[in-house]
Order: C-alpha cells, then structure tokens, then sequence
C-alpha cells in the first residue's frame, strides 16, 4: 500500500525544482544573442563571431557549473547539520540575487561573475533529493521524483518562454518600450525568475516540515570511498549528465547556425522559446506518469536501460530535423526534442533514487551533494568543450559523421557506454534503500 502524499508538499517539492531550473532553461533561449551582444565586433566575418559566441557561451556555462561543483559539496554538507529546509532557503535566496545581478550585467566579465556566484549557491538539488528521502518511504519516492520530474518539466516550459518573450520586451509588448529595457534587455526574465523564487520561498517556510539534524561522523562520510553501489551510481549519474548539459548547450548553438552548415538559422530569441516551451509540454508530463509506473512495474535498474534505449535514437534523429521547413520541421522539433530531455528526467529520477539507496538516512545529504558536485564539475568540462568542439566543428567542412551531425553523434556513443555500464554493474540491492529502525518518514511523524 502506498503512504499517502499531503498535497501542500506535492506542491512545494515541485516549486523547489520550478525555481531553480526555470533559468537553466530560460538562458539558452537568449545566451548566444546576449553573448553576441557582448562580442558584437565589425572587424569579425559571420562564421568568425559565431565561432566566437560558441566558445565565450560555453566558458560562462563552464564556470558556472565548475562553481557548482563547490556549491553542491558545501550545502548539501551543511544540510545534513542544520537541516534540509533552513539550507534550502539560504540557498535559494543566493540564486534570486545573482539572477537579478545576470539581468543587469554590462559585460560579458560581470555576466560570468553572476552565473559564477548562482553556482556557488547551486545546492537546490542534492538538498531537494535529500529532502524526499526524509519525507518519503520506499513506496512513495517515486511519486515525489514524479513532483520533481513534473517540476523539471513546467520550467521547461515556462523557462523558454520568459527568456524568448521578455527579452529585450519592447519587441513583443508596446506598453514595455521602456528605456530601461533597452539598457538592460535581460533584466526582465531575471526578475521574473525571482518572483517565482520568493514565492517558493513562502512554500518552502509554511509547508515543509524540518528535520532535527541526525548524528554524523567523518568516518560516515569516508566509508563513501568504500561503497562500491555508491560509486557505480555516482559514475552512472555523471555520464547522464553530460549527455544532459553537452545536449542542451548544442541546442541552444544548433539553432542559431546557419541551415547552409546544418543548423537552422534562427536569428532570434523566440523561436527557441517557442521550441523548447512546446518540448517542455513533454517534460512536464512524462515523468509525472512515467517515473512511478516504470518503478513500480520494472525497478530502478530496468528503468534506466529502458529509458536510455529510447534516448539514443532520438538524439540522432534530431540532428536531420534541418532539412525540414515550416509545420513539419516545428512538430519533429517540439516532439523530439520534447521526447530528448522528458526521457533523461525520467532516467535522472531513478538515478538518483539508487544513489539515495546506496546510503543511510544521516550522511544523504553529503552523498547526493558529492554525486551532483562530481556531475557539475563533469557539467563544466562538458560544457566548455562542447562549445570549443562545436565552434571549431563549423569550420571542418567534412562530410557525414563529421559534418553538424558529429556532436549529436557522440552524445549517442556517451548514452551507449552508460548503458553498457548499467547492464554490467548496477546492483538489485540499489532498489531498495538503506535504511534503519529509526528512520521515519517526516509525514508520518507528523500525522
């Protein structure tokens, strides 16, 4: 039977996500253009500038997701000492300030700084992670990564389309042709991230119930060297992630190339707005649906392998989807590219639930925090070499494999190797958690 879910907490687990992802999906609508802003110089052929915004767009993403790797290791640690919601607002409250300060950016070297102090603060999700562990049983987890999932999806959604929409707003709003928007064309979609933050903020005080901090060791946190189930996780859920990253900052550079060299030309911030929110439609609702019917009928292990399978013809069909025009080419993009980041939540959703397992209840925090940390730091080299890689694979001029379709194809060899990984080395014991007598879910000992 399965422990029953108070709805404010449904609701507050998906805000927590909604907030701090809605910006990762909302700066790939505008990076390249705001980065071409910044970089814009005469003396500079078309093929020149954009190789250059491929490379400073994957820099500033790098660094932001190296800054993560340190932020990850120290508030998902400090959750485990003074609780999973007062660490959960401090660092949110970290990410609404650097997003307000991104918006209001005059250069390029101030932008980097900002998305360098949000990843300092970048610990919303080994906290959230840790916090379903304690407000969860082995029956109801997957139905709160659903809320997670769900929460990854609607800011999906919603992310592209404040970052297409509001920048540079007098565009597409008359009564927003304000000076200050010519000035600052970012700050709009910033300060609309933060209004969701506080919001959450309220959520997050009223509706979620601290946990007293339980009694750890440095011997505790070290015996994660030796966990063999921990590790393998650990490297199953890096190898995801820079499948997801190295996709999603191709996108965002794909789009903006010219179709003469296979991208699709698009030479503003809307139509990736447009694309990536008609995705999000998929994101929101497939991993609702999926993540708790997948767990309950095939397990963790078979969930990731059945998952993966899918991902991997759908990355390579994307790459083709240039050579369509007009409704055909909008509907294979929403659907594929829908399908592409639906699919690696739904694996990300089990991933972490193994990780979870792999642990006991008091060091959760510190495990998901070194996973997500090592899942930055592979996230910052991802993201600077897919750009390097990307940029220079403008100027190859070779024919297929090695033409726009070779980063598409790698990240389909980067999801095979993963799935050879899993079938070869994930445990049965990563299905259920480890646990003790005195681990209580937080929503029975509240009822």
């Amino acid at each position: 039977m399965v422990t029953y879910l108070p709805v404010k907490i449904r609701l507050s687990v998906l805000f927590i996500l909604l907030s701090e992802q809605t910006i990762d999906f909302m700066i790939p609508t505008y990076l390249a253009y705001m980065m071409g802003g910044f970089l814009a110089d005469p003396s500079l052929s078309q093929s020149e500038l954009e190789a250059k915004i491929s490379y400073y767009s994957g820099t500033l993403e790098g660094l932001n997701r190296l800054m993560s790797f340190f932020g990850c290791l120290i508030w998902s640690t400090v959750s485990d000492k003074i609780g999973r919601k007062h660490s959960m607002m401090i660092v949110l409250c970290g990410i609404m300030i650097a997003s307000i300060c991104f918006g209001l950016a005059p250069s390029y070297e101030i932008a980097v700084l900002c998305r360098m102090v949000a990843g300092l603060f970048g610990g919303t999700i080994p906290i959230a992670k840790a916090m379903l562990r304690d407000l969860s049983d082995d029956t109801n987890i997957a139905i709160l990564y659903s809320y997670l999932g769900t929460g990854y999806g609607l800011a999906a959604v919603i992310g592209p389309l404040i970052g297409g929409l509001f920048s540079h707003p007098y565009r597409n709003f008359d009564f927003l042709n304000i000076s200050i928007f010519y000035t600052y064309p970012y700050i709009l979609p910033q300060a609309i991230h933060a209004s969701i933050i506080i919001f959450t903020l309220f959520l997050i005080y009223f509706c979620i119930p601290n946990k007293p901090p339980e009694p750890t060791s440095i011997q505790d946190t070290k015996g994660l060297a030796s966990n063999k189930n921990y590790i393998i996780s650990v490297i199953i859920f890096c190898m995801i992630a820079i499948v997801q990253f190295s996709y999603r900052l191709l996108m965002s550079l794909w789009v903006k190339v010219s179709r003469d060299i296979g991208g699709l030309g698009w030479e503003v911030e809307e139509y990736p707005g447009y694309m990536n929110s008609g995705s999000g439609v998929f994101i929101a609702l497939f991993p609702f649906f999926l993540t708790p019917y997948l767990s309950q009928k095939y397990g963790v292990k078979k969930s990731c392998l059945i998952t993966i399978s899918f991902m991997i013809p759908v990355v390579f069909l994307i790459s083709w989807c240039y050579l369509l025009y007009g409704i055909p080419m909008w509907i294979c993009l929403i659907i594929l590219n829908g399908l592409s980041n639906a699919l690696s939540t739904v694996f990300i959703n089990f991933i972490s639930i193994a990780v979870s397992n792999s642990v006991s209840s008091n060091i959760t925090g510190a495990a998901l925090g070194i996973c997500q940390s090592a899942t930055a730091l592979c996230r910052s080299i991802t993201t600077g070499i897919t750009g390097v890689l990307y940029g220079s694979n403008q100027g190859w001029d070779l024919p297929f494999p090695l033409d726009s379709h070779f980063m598409f194809i790698l990240i389909d060899f980067i999801l095979i190797a993963n799935f050879v990984f899993i079938l070869a080395y994930m445990k049965p014991e990563l299905e259920k958690r480890k646990t003790t007598d005195e681990e209580i879910p937080l929503i029975n000992k509240n009822n």
